[in-house]
């Protein structure tokens, strides 16, 4: 069953962002700046540093150099450094000595400009836009000095008077002690910095006055001389809000909350942020899906206020004119209703563009049933099996009620097994209703973990994508009995190949299963995907009679974790091969 319940909502125009009120200190070139007085926090490290900043450029074609931070008496002094740049050039240049530089090429535009200039193990790249744009480098180290720190002009006058500053508008200015790649200097172009990790954080948050504050923590702050502010100019939106509404999701089910957004005029989405409020404090969100796409992106949900974070992880923001998240629920049965409301009060969608901005959507709501109850049927409850010498090449058939659900998902069914008298499990994912034991296969798994005899437990579930239901009437027990094999059959040396279902399956993050070789062998064990790819190698080598354990982290051959899904570990020893599933669950 489907409940549906769909709002649109249309919100145009914009409001300035965030890392500050949408506010710049615009700068005319010649007598204005900010002074921030010296102290060590603003000499970068000798072999690492990083400046960004985000400029506009009030004249493109200006063949002059504007400082847009420099710390450095004259531009070729040695010590200190200066990031600046030369429109007429079509060059932006990371200063830290003389003939100790790194430079760059871009084009110049009226837009704003995202620039940073990151150095480390002697390697300078500078980044326009989130692009690496690096066109020389000699540099190989910086060196300290004690002048103080000037935004939008030059911070000395031994060589330089105030005659070389910055023509144009800069917002939001940060150095760090350390080095950044590529890809973190792009999620800081569109997803900001933590100011606290810095040594000097400059937001341009005041609007007003002749002070620029530090938002490190470190008291940097900066005396504002000559510049103007303004307002309604930053390069950087506000988080857009927009209101959705209630619905009602019913416990013991999972509820499928399909959030939709229709259009977004093309513009970077960088992140969703969902407000939600539920008189339910146990509810838990599950899984995420979203549409191709948006692929790459994380969630994080917080039970304490009920938000719910989906951020990108990868380095492009997503354009596009429709979103679709799933959002996946689980509110616990034995409440004191049947039903909850779950309050979506808001959606906001940061970018890193200002503009203006239409946008509608809504949501549908699916509430997804576990399968329907069912039985086992066979081997009865309390069933006892002799495994003799003349039945050990027999078969224990277990089975089981077929079911579904009412939305008509894909069911398989998990049979697990497992000695009443001891912790370990076997367990098998079938898609049918019967399963075939080797009476040898339980023999072989006894004799492994030093059982001659006593009660196996069993049981199934049934599960679909987001559910699962046990039997109505497990588990029940099995009595095996192995006083009649011959008694040599319990020697050191194992008679047979053998390879167990890992344990615990489904798994997360490790899984561990056993093997038995009679014969000194050479064993190759491999993870590979379901598309028969290998994944990662456990063991190549030789290996003596005897009974093995070997575990899987959910690691590939390089040291990466691995996406949820099925697996399929083979063992090769010599002519015996065998495979079997596991499934990874994240």
């Amino acid at each position: 069953m489907k409940l549906r319940i769909k709002k649109t909502i249309v919100i145009m125009g914009f409001t300035p962002f965030l890392f500050g009120q949408g506010f710049s200190l615009e700068f005319n070139g010649s007598s204005d700046y900010v002074e921030v007085q010296h102290s060590s926090d603003l000499n970068l490290a000798e072999n690492q540093g990083t400046i960004m900043a985000r400029i506009k450029i009030n004249d493109i074609y200006e063949d002059s150099y504007n400082r847009i931070i420099s710390k450095k008496s004259f531009w070729n002094s040695a010590e200190g450094y200066e990031l600046e740049v030369n429109p007429g050039q079509n060059i932006i240049t990371l200063v830290a000595g003389n003939e100790n530089f790194a430079r760059a090429s871009f084009t110049p535009t009226e837009d704003w400009i995202h620039v940073v200039a990151t150095f480390g193990d002697s390697t300078a790249r500078i980044f326009v836009d989130g692009e690496d744009m690096t066109t020389d480098n000699y540099i190989d180290a910086f060196q300290s000095n004690d002048l103080p720190l000037f935004i939008g002009n030059v911070s000395g006058s031994d060589g330089d008077s105030l005659s070389s500053g910055f023509n144009g508008r800069i917002k939001e200015v940060f150095i760090v002690d350390d080095e950044f790649s590529q890809e973190e200097v792009q999620q800081i172009m569109y997803n900001g910095i933590d100011p606290t990790i810095t040594a000097a954080y400059w937001g341009f948050d005041e609007g007003a006055g002749d002070t620029l504050y530090d938002a490190s923590g470190d008291n940097n702050h900066g005396a504002i001389h000559g510049t103007r502010w303004w307002y309604n100019d930053s390069p950087i939106l506000d988080p857009i809000h927009f209101e959705l509404g209630s619905v009602d999701v019913r416990t013991g089910d999972t509820t499928i909350v399909e959030m939709f957004i229709d259009e977004l005029n093309e513009i970077p989405v960088v992140s969703l942020e969902f407000d939600l409020s539920t008189s339910v404090d146990s509810i838990e969100l599950i899984g995420l899906n979203l549409s191709d796409g948006v692929e790459g992106w994380s969630y994080e949900f917080n039970q304490i206020d009920t938000s719910i974070m989906i951020a990108m992880a990868g380095s492009d923001p997503v354009q596009t004119s429709g979103i679709l998240c799933e959002l996946i629920f689980v509110v616990p049965f034995g409440l004191s209703t049947d039903y909850y409301p779950l309050l979506f009060e808001s959606i906001v969608i940061n970018n890193g563009y200002i503009g203006n901005v239409s946008i509608s959507g809504g949501f549908d709501v699916l509430d997804k049933h576990p399968p329907y109850p069912f039985s086992l049927l066979a081997p009865s409850n309390e069933t006892v099996i002799n495994i003799t010498d003349a039945s050990i090449d027999l078969n224990l058939i277990v089975q089981w009620e077929e079911t579904s659900d009412m939305d008509n998902d894909t069911i398989n069914y998990y049979l697990s097994l497992r000695p009443e008298s001891d912790d370990f499990e076997i367990g098998l994912i079938l898609d049918g209703t019967t399963a075939l034991i080797p009476y040898q296969a339980i023999y072989d798994t006894m004799y492994y973990y030093g059982l001659t005899g006593g009660t196996i437990l069993w049981d199934v579930y049934a599960f679909d994508a987001y559910d699962e239901t046990w039997s109505d009437n497990g588990p029940w027990s099995i009595s095996v009995d192995v006083s009649s094999l011959h008694s040599d059959s319990f020697v050191s040396t194992p008679n047979n190949y053998m390879l167990s279902q890992n344990y615990p399956n489904p798994f997360n993050p490790e899984t561990q299963f056993n093997y038995t070789l009679p014969k000194q062998s050479m064993v190759a064990i491999i993870v590979y995907d379901i598309k028969g790819r290998e994944v990662r190698s456990l063991f190549q080598g030789l290996k003596r009679p005897g009974q093995y354990s070997i575990s899987w982290d959910a690691l590939d051959n390089f040291g990466n974790p691995v996406s949820a899904g099925v697996y399929v570990y083979h063992v090769q020893a010599d002519r015996f091969s065998q495979s079997r599933k596991m499934i990874l669950l994240k």
